[in-house]
């Protein structure tokens, strides 16, 4: 009998299969905790990301201990209770100089097999982190102000939008690290009346009845911002739009020149665009502008914001006369792609927008001129413009997540 038993093996079996089963089922319990924690790190994660960007552009002059409760405000409103909880803590690392805010946080899980092997619990970290998009930025707003824009509503909603515009980009963290001049352009633009006695200004033998309003120099000056020695010309007897006001921080101002524009004049857009591009210069006639040393320097961005109601109706009537007052919109057109051509070789991005009715030729006129495809736009309504306004008022602004 005790030959049999030692024969049976059956029993060893079992006990051999028990013992295996015991870090099989270990190892299964494993990745079961490991999954939890994979979700909760995830999890976190997601809303650590949300609640950073929610804190957005205000962060440098918020304050950490500001952030801090933001971060945690947001994180308690987006993730669940018992996620919540297991928070352990939340962290927040704003470093002026590289204009980015760091935020971390972390958290412990209970473990329900690990803790067979002694770990009752399990540590989950997230890192999430977001950098202003500019070191700076300097915006000409080249608008319309022709006498179409007088009709329908179109002047208010122009006023509303550029406003909204300054609103969204001029605020208490980008401050003085934000600057945006206003031109607005019909035939001729103003450059306003103190520049009287100014060395680039040419007023000929009798500006009496001067009221601000610039032509254009001759070829190739009338589209370039260089050789004032070459004086650009003044042009008497005639009113114009609005004077330019030239690049600014203060909000206050930029919206109360918004808010004085008028609609007279015929169309002529090579006149705003060139001086756009002369608002954003560091040289006179208007030389509120950082140098491109110093921009690259600091990682200043430049930017011109073209909106136009309408197609070219007049021309410049160079070389005999510097005013705008022509027909030849076939010449105005081309004027208009080569002053364009012309600023984005200047490092300047350009962003234009259409509004209401126009022809083809005039939208596909100034799709080509914006820097990309994705920066031209069409607004058919106020609020469209609106909306548009506000659109490149975040991009310009835009905060990314950079790890």
């Amino acid at each position: 009998m005790l030959k049999r038993l030692g024969a049976d093996l059956r029993g060893n079996f079992a006990v051999i299969f028990a013992l295996a089963l015991i870090p099989v089922m270990l190892g299964a319990g494993v990745a079961v905790d490991y999954s939890k924690v994979s979700r909760e790190k995830s999890s976190l994660q997601n809303a650590l990301d949300a609640a950073i960007l929610a804190v957005g552009q205000e962060f440098e002059s918020m304050g950490k201990a500001a952030v801090n409760r933001a971060l945690d405000e947001y994180l308690r409103a987006n993730l669940d209770a018992e996620s919540y909880k297991r928070i352990a803590k939340v962290s927040a690392k704003i470093d002026k100089k590289t204009h980015t805010l760091t935020a971390t946080a972390s958290g412990n899980i209970a473990t329900s097999f690990m803790m067979l092997a002694g770990h009752e619990s399990m540590s989950y970290d997230a890192v999430s982190q977001i950098s202003a998009a500019f070191g700076g930025a300097e915006v000409a707003l080249v608008l319309d102000n022709t006498g179409s824009m007088g009709v329908d509503g179109k002047l208010q909603a122009l006023k509303s939008a550029a406003s909204s515009f300054v609103n969204g980009l001029i605020t208490k963290s980008t401050g003085t690290r934000t600057k945006i001049g206003i031109v607005p352009f019909s035939n001729h633009v103003n450059v306003g009346l103190a520049n009287r006695n100014a060395k680039w200004l040419d007023l000929g033998t009798d500006g009496s009845n001067w009221r601000g309003c610039v032509g254009s120099r001759h070829e190739p000056l009338n589209l370039e911002d260089r050789g004032y020695g070459n004086r650009v010309p003044g042009v008497s007897n005639i009113t114009c739009s609005s004077e330019i006001l030239p690049l600014s921080n203060d909000k206050r101002t930029v919206l109360a020149k918004i808010a004085t524009m008028s609609a007279e004049g015929a169309t002529y857009i090579p006149a705003g665009l060139i001086w756009g591009q002369r608002v954003l210069s560091d040289i006179e006639p208007f030389s509120e502008g950082v140098s491109k040393a110093i921009a690259k320097r600091d990682n200043i961005k430049k930017y011109l914001v073209l909106m136009t109601d309408g197609d070219n109706t007049r021309s410049a009537q160079l070389p005999d006369l510097p005013t705008h007052l022509g027909e030849n919109r076939a010449q105005a057109n081309e004027w208009t792609a080569a002053g364009c051509a012309t600023i984005k070789k200047d490092d300047i991005t350009i962003y234009t927008i259409t509004f209401g009715t126009l022809t083809e030729e005039t939208k596909t006129l100034m799709r080509d001129c914006a820097t990309a495809p994705s920066n031209y736009f069409h607004a058919a309504s106020g609020r469209q413009l609106n909306e548009i306004f506000s659109a490149i008022s975040s991009q310009i602004s835009a905060l990314h997540l950079s790890m």
